[in-house]
């Protein structure tokens, strides 16, 4: 009686772990494992338990007649809290592969899953024939490109790449993938290619493909890889169509560039008119006997070279926006230089400077000024004298200020001087641009124990917007 009741609670039992494992082979999509398992542990319990435990029934220590029946109960309940107890860990395990399988598919993002074991496999080899440097052997070696391709074995595309790639379906797709392929996009993958073999496990790059109609896709590429190169691990690759992006860049740019050239034409045009102006008024000068008028058209041509010039540095320049005022400086003492027929060589000039940009709104009152402070020093400073020296130096300052300074050795100052009450063109100029278009402040000082003058102009350089 005992002993059947025992059979009949040990079969119970068992059919009760044999439908748990049928419950787990649901929650999994490898089924025919699961029931190889299953009936392979049942089998192997019940064969385990008749045939060994017999030996020790016989013996004086287990002579029980229960034991069998017994053994094979303990078998099966254990066999059956077992296979209950792991029902969460595969009921997570299937909601968790639902989740990634929901998101793999419906993602907006082409999205590869790809086994790179082979790959893998193949650079070993080849760090085991002692190459170091992948890209070295590539270069020697350029056919290794389609051999390592020919180990990327793509296992799924959710449906963003087949409609990027303007594919009717996954199996077409697969054997016309190697129709995707640019040189742009070799390239790329040969940089993959070398980050795998250094052991990187990210990769993110610009790369170009071909759809199955033939269209130029541009796209951000992303690979993941496993951190455990071992089977079964899979790679996860993302593509980002950016084709609208680069087009609109490229677009952009155009204008930008003939934003560009109409920009550095209006300098030049502006420049030469500027030398039409000149070359009117020197006609004009040229026919006047009055001096007095004759030198008022020679101030007014310097002038306007010093604005000319900032136009030709301008054209000349990369950045349309702003120059270097240092070298506007140089050019400007080299243009009065020349200019002034009467510049006499006994006057020595003194320069020290800072590299500053500034941008036109700045460079031409600057011009202007110099232009004026220096043509004045020259005519005015050195009278009766044999020699002189002009110093001019140009500094930055704290808080984005500028300093310029023209200073001379010559006769000075007549004592109660005033130039803010002088009626001149030259020096109503110079304080008018440097405190009113400039917004900085016009010094003229008599350095003490020396003679001379000298002319002091602070501004603020906010860098301005740009111009292009």
């Amino acid at each position: 009686m005992i002993m059947n009741l025992l059979l009949i609670v040990t079969v119970f039992i068992s059919f009760l772990a044999v439908f748990v494992a049928l419950y787990l082979i649901n929650l999994t999509e490898h089924r025919m494992a699961w029931i190889i398992l299953s009936l392979g542990l049942l089998l192997a319990a019940f064969l385990r338990i008749f045939r060994y435990l017999n030996v020790f029934i016989q013996s004086s220590f287990l002579s029980s007649p229960y034991l069998t029946p017994v053994g094979a109960l303990i078998v099966s309940i254990f066999l059956f809290i077992g296979l209950y107890l792991i029902i969460p860990i595969f009921k997570t395990m299937k909601v968790s592969e639902e989740r990634y399988r929901s998101i793999f598919d419906t993602s907006g993002v082409s999205l590869w899953e790809e086994d790179l074991y082979d790959l893998f496999k193949l650079f070993e080899k080849l760090k085991l024939e002692g190459v170091v440097d992948l890209r070295d052997y590539l270069v020697e070696h350029p056919d290794f490109i389609d051999e390592a391709i020919k180990c990327i074995k793509v296992l799924d595309v959710n449906q963003s790449t087949l409609d990027l790639f303007k594919s009717k379906n996954k199996e077409k797709f697969f054997t016309q993938l190697s129709d995707t392929f640019t040189p742009i996009s070799r390239l790329v993958l040969a940089d993959i290619f070398v980050s795998m073999f250094n052991g990187g496990h990210i990769f993110e790059a610009e790369t170009q493909y071909k759809d199955l109609e033939g269209n130029i896709l541009d796209a951000i590429i992303k690979t993941v890889d496993p951190v455990e190169r071992k089977p079964g691990e899979t790679s996860i690759i993302s593509i980002i169509d950016i084709s609208a992006r680069v087009l609109a860049e490229k677009k952009l740019l155009t204008v930008l560039e003939e934003k560009n050239t109409l920009l550095k034409e209006l300098y030049h045009r502006t420049k030469n008119n500027m030398q039409v102006i000149i070359a009117m008024l020197n006609l004009r000068s040229y026919s006047i006997d009055n001096e007095i008028v004759s030198t008022a058209f020679n101030d007014m041509i310097g002038r306007i070279r010093s604005m000319s010039l900032v136009h030709e540095k301008l054209y000349k320049s990369e950045n349309l926006s702003v120059i270097k005022l240092d070298d506007y400086i140089n050019d400007l003492l080299s243009l009065l230089i020349n200019t002034e027929t009467l510049w006499d060589s006994k006057i020595k000039l003194t320069l020290n400077f800072e590299s500053v940009s500034v941008d036109i709104d700045r460079a031409i009152p600057c011009g202007l000024i110099l232009n004026e402070l220096i043509s004045n020093t020259y005519k005015h400073a050195f009278k009766n004298l044999d020699s002189g020296e002009i110093k001019i130096s140009l500094h930055n300052l704290e808080a984005d200020k500028v300093e310029i300074i023209v200073a001379d050795d010559g006769v000075g100052l007549p004592p109660g001087f005033d130039f803010r009450q002088c009626n001149t063109i030259g020096i109503q100029t110079i304080f008018a641009l440097g405190e009113d278009q400039l917004h900085g402040s016009v010094e003229i000082v008599t350095p003490p124990g020396s003679r001379g003058s000298e002319w002091r102009l602070v501004f603020t350089n906010t860098p301005g917007e740009p111009r292009i």
